[in-house]
């Protein structure tokens, strides 16, 4: 995930550079691909390919996708205190 928000910071990094790289994490493409077929975009075809995922929602929404799912990650190694409870 820090590769693919390293890369976000570059102006001149192109979808596919982008997508090459979400698409070896198979976590964060399915991130992407869900958000993209959510009803929020209205696509009445499903999108399949990062790349067109990405050309749809924009570098900005792609930021926070990876944004939010590396500080879930963060949270998660960092675990909760004994008497806490996820739940």
């Amino acid at each position: 995930l820090k590769k693919v928000l390293d890369s976000l910071d570059d102006d001149s990094v192109s979808f596919g550079e982008l997508a090459g790289m979400i698409e070896t994490d198979v976590v964060l493409s399915g991130h992407v691909l869900r958000v993209v077929n959510s009803p929020l975009y209205g696509r009445r075809a499903s999108i399949n390919s990062v790349r067109h995922a990405i050309a749809i929602m924009g570098v900005m929404k792609i930021r926070n996708i990876v944004l939010g799912l590396s500080i879930s990650k963060s949270w998660v190694r960092s675990g909760l205190p004994r008497r806490w409870t996820a739940s």
